[in-house]
């Protein structure tokens, strides 16, 4: 299932057909490195979403670099959430315990 993000708009329409086929094309393999990580499907689509809206937010930025980095740099966004994902988790759930 993909994201709602695929809503997110462009001024440029080129920006929207390049980040559509990132999204579409990298979905997938997204979730599946934040689920390494996580170990949970419903926060690895949090972590890939929260990665792609990085993304999206800087896209400006990233529009011209090549298709392989910006993937590779959509892999380190998304590692990167699952990972502060991860750590979030683990201080709430160590606050719970002393509580």
């Amino acid at each position: 299932m993909l994201p709602i993000i695929m809503e997110l708009t462009f001024n440029d329409s080129d920006d929207v057909g390049r980040f559509r086929s990132l999204v579409e094309g990298y979905w997938d393999s997204m979730v599946r490195v934040a689920e390494k990580i996580l170990g949970n499907r419903a926060d690895a689509e949090d972590a890939a979403q929260n990665a792609f809206i990085k993304l999206y937010l800087r896209f400006d930025r990233y529009k011209d670099y090549s298709k392989k980095s910006q993937i590779a740099l959509l892999y380190k966004m998304t590692r990167n959430s699952a990972i502060d994902l991860y750590r979030q988790k683990q201080d709430r759930s160590t606050i719970l315990y002393f509580l």
